[in-house]
Formats: structure tokens, sequence, C-alpha cells
């Protein structure tokens, strides 16, 4: 379910290619192609009462037996794919883009992107994107159904992601995205003899709002700090399901020619609007999450070659058990420029 993971903005420093290392100039000085491809592989520790994975990985048990009991964990092993390809108008210092960053990693569901860049006199940029489920993920279509095996099925999500990066030459960023989620066969609750009116309110289709800000200090001697702020907002049809949720993070870099460490931390805070009718109780979550990675520049020589390895927990503690959830990932790839 989208709103369980959404606040999990530290999977990004983990799974993609960190920016400090391999993103793209601003804007390119010349036309042409550029971009980079990561491919690699890693493993994962989660338990998770309502994410089933998607086609290539699989987390969550198919058959639970109690509504009232924190799930059991699963391990699987998870590819590591990533990639961007870009075309630059140089004269017109604009450039334009296609590619899937896993910034959804931990829900499972594969962002895609296509949009556009453009740089302002004053260096600061702005994108437009159109975003997409590249890989969508996969649900229980009822996940409060126990003692007998739970289906799978398809949560995909499209929408528009708006950036303006170094605001007026500064160090700040900020960002906005808008997702409509769709769930095939969305059956929650329908197995335990509720009303109407109480299955509507465990619906979990509807609207997903981002806001985001931070800001990149750069001490000049390799070290850098980005504190972040984000706010979500999960406007579902479901009011049990619906929730706010305040996101405090920071990553700290540190960058030489040869390597780099990036630590990145996260907490957030998740107040959902109205009591859940399985349980009687409104649901709150508290979610904490920590990440290492290290990069090894153009690895054993190879020009344009770099090697990556991650490490992540990420915990997520409920007052109701049955939503509770925590993931361990370890990752390594190798990412190639051009």
């Amino acid at each position: 379910m989208k709103n369980q993971f959404q606040c999990f903005f530290f999977a990004i420093s983990l799974f993609i290619v960190p920016d400090v290392l391999f993103a793209l100039d601003a804007i390119p000085t010349e036309d042409g192609f550029s971009g980079y491809v990561a491919i690699g592989g890693g493993g994962i520790r989660g338990k998770s009462n309502l994410i089933a994975g998607n086609s290539i990985a699989d987390i969550g048990n198919k058959t639970i037996t109690s509504l009232n009991a924190s799930p059991k964990s699963e391990n699987d092993s998870i590819p590591i794919i990533n990639a961007e390809l870009a075309y630059t108008f140089a004269g017109a210092r604009t450039q334009i883009y296609v590619g899937n960053k896993l910034e959804d990693f931990l829900e499972f569901d594969f962002t895609s992107l296509i949009g556009v860049r453009h740089e302002l006199s004053d260096k600061s940029l702005l994108a437009a994107s159109f975003v997409f489920s590249g890989l969508p993920a996969e649900v229980w279509e009822d996940p409060y159904l126990i003692n007998q095996p739970r289906s799978k099925t398809d949560r995909e999500s499209t929408g528009i992601r708006l950036e303006w990066d170094k605001i007026m030459g500064s160090k700040l960023g900020l960002e906005y995205t808008y997702r409509e989620i769709d769930i095939d066969d969305e059956k929650s609750g329908q197995s335990l003899g509720l009303s109407s009116t109480e299955l509507s309110l465990l619906e979990r289709e509807g609207e997903n709002h981002v806001f985001k800000m931070n800001y990149n200090f750069d001490f000049n001697n390799g070290h850098f700090l980005k504190p972040e702020l984000k706010f979500v907002n999960q406007k579902l049809d479901g009011k049990a399901m619906r929730n706010d949720a305040w996101v405090i993070g920071l990553t700290h870099t540190y960058n030489t020619n040869q390597y780099a460490l990036i630590t990145t931390v996260d907490w957030a805070a998740v107040d959902y609007d109205k009591s859940n009718p399985i349980y009687n109780k409104t649901r709150d979550d508290d979610r904490w999450g920590i990440g290492l990675s290290a990069a090894y520049k153009q690895m054993f020589g190879l020009k344009n070659w770099n090697l990556l390895a991650n490490i992540a927990y990420y915990d997520i503690d409920s007052n109701i058990d049955f939503y509770d959830a925590s993931f361990k990932f370890f990752g390594v790839s190798a990412v190639y420029r051009f």
C-alpha cells in the first residue's frame, strides 16, 4: 500500500546513482546524447502484511493467520537496474530525458519519468516530468484475509513532478509530485463481513501529494550536508487510510577523486484521519531508517565505470501491530556514464 512507504526517501541515495557522483551536469555545453546505466543485484529481508512485491521479487506472506500480529520476515534477491537517456539542446539550455529512478524502491514501485529540464539565466534549473510505474507494485487484493492464500493485484500510479533546483543561484531545491494511485482489484476487508460504509473506509486508491525542500551545504573540503523536509499528503478514497506525514532527513557525503561515502538518516511521523473499522482506533506510525553507501570511482582503472555498495535498514512501528514492518537491504552495482 503506497501510504505505508511514501516517506522512505532515504532509499533514494541507496539504490539509485548518488547525485554527487554520477548525476548529469546541470545542462551540458554541447548538443547530443548523455546518460548512465546502473546494473547490479542485492538482497532484502523484509516483513510486511501489505506489500506482495512485484513481477521480479516477492515479499510478504501469502497466508496469514491473525489480524493482530506483526508480519513474519521473508528473504529475496533483488535486481538493481537504473538508467537515464537525455538529449541536450545546448544553445537553448534545455534537455529532454527519459529514465527510471528507483525512488520508490521500498514500495516495489519502479518509477519512470519522461520530462524536460531548462536552465535559467541565474543557473537555476526547472524541470517537469510525467511520472508512471515502469514496473507496477503488487499488493494483496484483500490484505485482511486470514487462513487462506491471498491473491496479488497490481498497484499503479501516474502523475507529474515539478522541480526547481539551485533556486536563484543558491543551494536550495524544491520539488512537488502528484500521483493518482490505482489498484486493479481493490477488495480490502471484504472477507470480514463489514458493512459497505466500513469497507469504504479501507479503500487504498486515490491521490498522493509530496512536497519536498532541501538545501545542500558544501564545506569545500569534500564534505557535503543536505537536510531535507518533506510533507506527504495521502488523499485516499478510504478515510481510515488517508494520512499526513512529516519527514525529516539528513544526508552526509564525503567525496574524493577516488571514492565517496554517503550516510542518510530519516524519520517520519504519520497521522491517519479516521478510525480503522477493523481495530476501532485511528492508526499512527513512527518510521525511521538509516543507509550507508560507498562508491569506488573509475573502478579497476576503467574509464566512466564506477562501483557502488549499499546497505540500509528501515523500521515502521505502528500502534496497530498488523501494520508494523521492517526492511534490511544490501546491494552492489556497476555504473557506466556516457
